[in-house]
């Protein structure tokens, strides 16, 4: 869990530096990146 929280961080940061990137998009990818580490 401290790995998923640390993910939350990473991106709280990429959202505020990106705006280019829709919020729903991003949330897909990261759903997408997570399922492929576990």
């Amino acid at each position: 869990m401290y790995l998923l929280h640390r993910l939350m961080g990473f991106k709280a940061g990429l959202t505020v530096k990106i705006m280019n990137i829709s919020r729903v998009d991003f949330d897909s990818w990261l759903a997408e990146a997570i399922e492929a580490v576990e």
